[in-house]
């Protein structure tokens, strides 16, 4: 016989992870809804080259899901960009990016993610001559 051992204790406990009655209880949504991916909200700024697509339904969420796209030489600027309190992540489908969150040096290659406080400070840019494409996600929603 093979011996293992048998955690007897609740899930929270041994993952760390909060039982799902113990997670934010805040106004949820309701209903599905799909958005059709020649229908998604594109943001763009004139100095960046690419742009953002809203991959949720709107604004009106407890999670905000963005797509981007930028192109090779695209720096987001001197100065660190930083939101509210919260919590970001970022997976990078293509491409690789330089991602500096306050004073620590990232770099990000194909399918590498990364999970940061929304308001810290961040700066970044593409590296190379690929375009980089990749997923946001924020909470709360502050884009």
């Amino acid at each position: 016989a093979v011996e293992t051992d048998v955690i007897q204790e609740e899930p929270s406990r041994v993952s760390g992870i909060p039982a799902p009655s113990q997670r934010h209880a805040g106004p949820y949504i309701t209903e599905a809804k799909v958005v059709r991916a020649k229908r998604r909200k594109r943001i763009s700024f004139p100095e960046m080259k690419g742009y953002f697509e809203l991959l949720t339904p709107d604004f009106n969420r407890l999670i905000e899901a963005l797509s981007f796209k930028a192109e090779p030489g695209f720096v987001s600027g001197r100065e660190q960009v930083s939101d509210l309190p919260g919590e970001k992540f970022m997976l990078i489908l293509e491409g690789t990016l330089e991602f500096h969150v306050r004073k620590e040096v990232f770099v990000l290659n194909e399918m590498d993610s990364l999970s940061y406080p929304a308001d810290a400070p961040i700066f970044y840019k593409v590296i190379g001559e690929r375009t980089v494409k990749g997923i946001l996600i924020i909470t709360p929603p502050g884009f």
